[in-house]
């Protein structure tokens, strides 16, 4: 009786943290609104609304003491949150716009890293005998069940630090993904709602634009991976196919040497055809996005291609697809439908609505690399 006293007393702190981090999230995704290009007097948040944000970190930090975690860890990795808070509480819209991107990121992560612990905490206990015999992968397997990435999924490997000229560049592209979200995907969705004011509800102008953007990033990481590959090989040829001179004589005949080719001398000249296509992008872009709009865009879709704005989304959701695909280790883009249920709460938040299911999607979720850690947390729709 008193273990599941305990047991509920456990899970409804659980669900005060899940709340409190919504509430943040909500104030948050209020606050990024500013950085629109038209905004108007009711996007900014009042005094009150700003208040209930803050209550809502000191009451995240106060049960996390409660619950014994790391709060001084936890209070650091909400730093920035708080001082953001602080410039919003004062009106300091300039520097609000400034940081909000950087205080989204910095409550995600520390959302993924604390929120769950302590639900994850109180399951790992009892294991059988044969899991104390093998600790470390039921640990890993268990982690994985309640939706947590191992921790050391979530550091930068040896190999990645090396890799990476511009140990920045993922955390600047994360940034541009915030932003390609925050500002021209809500471009687009507004033109098309005024567009279609008496035609399409907005839940499928929602959906429609969430296709469309599927339909184009991975057309775009189709056509680089086959660049990036045709590229690999026609550069290895050249520098491991010795010259054929042609006789004079006209009875000689030109061949064709085939070369076979090995996995070590593919992976050597692989860096190398990756900036081949990297620099290429003002040539190859236009040539795609022409051949995208022609031949994958259903009819129900082609009228959204009229407005300006939804072009000038596709534009920069093409040249993102474009530098992911083309980096040493490519950062993944991850779709709801690429994940299963139990691990979608850890790699999207919610949009509009909360619930137990997923309705749609909106917009992906932004990886590392393959099967690394998130750097920025999709948007999904629930019910």
């Amino acid at each position: 009786m008193e273990e599941d006293t305990a047991e509920d007393e456990e899970n409804k702190k659980f669900q005060q943290l899940e709340e409190e981090f919504s509430n943040l999230e909500t104030f948050l995704w209020k606050c990024k609104k500013l950085l629109r290009s038209k905004i108007t007097y009711k996007m900014y948040p009042t005094k009150a609304e700003t208040e209930g944000a803050i209550s809502s970190l000191q009451t995240i930090l106060s049960t996390n003491e409660e619950t014994a975690n790391d709060v001084c860890g936890l209070h650091e990795a909400v730093k920035l949150v708080f001082e953001f808070l602080g410039l919003v509480l004062n009106r300091k819209w300039k520097q609000v716009k400034q940081t909000v991107l950087s205080a989204c990121m910095e409550l995600d992560a520390a959302e993924c890293k604390y929120l769950k612990r302590d639900t994850v905490e109180s399951k790992l206990n009892k294991p059988s005998s044969v899991e104390l015999a093998n600790f470390d992968v039921w640990k890993e397997s268990a982690l994985l069940r309640f939706g947590i990435e191992p921790e050391e999924v979530l550091k930068y490997d040896i190999e990645l630090a090396e890799e990476c000229i511009d140990k920045s560049l993922p955390t600047q592209m994360a940034k541009q993904f915030c932003n390609i979200y925050d500002v021209y995907w809500s471009e687009a969705f507004n033109q098309t709602k005024q567009q279609f004011t008496d035609e399409k509800e907005d839940e499928e102008i929602i959906k429609e634009i969430a296709t469309l953007t599927q339909l184009l990033f991975d057309y775009i990481k189709d056509k680089v991976t086959t660049q990036v590959k045709q590229m690999t090989i026609a550069m290895t040829k050249i520098v491991t196919e010795p010259i054929i001179v042609k006789q004079k004589s006209s009875r000689s005949t030109s061949t064709t040497k085939t070369v076979n080719m090995t996995a070590e001398e593919y992976q050597a000249v692989l860096p190398y055809a990756r900036l081949a296509v990297r620099d290429t992008i003002r040539f190859s872009l236009p040539v795609l996005i022409k051949d995208f709009t022609a031949t994958q865009i259903s009819r129900q879709l082609k009228p959204y291609l009229s407005l300006d704005k939804v072009n000038n989304f596709l534009d920069k959701c093409s040249q993102f697809s474009w530098n992911i695909n083309v980096m040493e280790l490519p950062m993944v883009l991850l779709w709801p439908t690429d994940t299963t249920k139990d691990k979608l709460f850890h790699y999207f938040r919610y949009f509009t609505k909360f619930g137990t299911e997923l309705e749609h999607g909106v917009w992906p979720a932004l990886l590392l690399n393959e099967g690394g850690p998130i750097m920025v947390r999709g948007v999904v729709q629930l019910k």
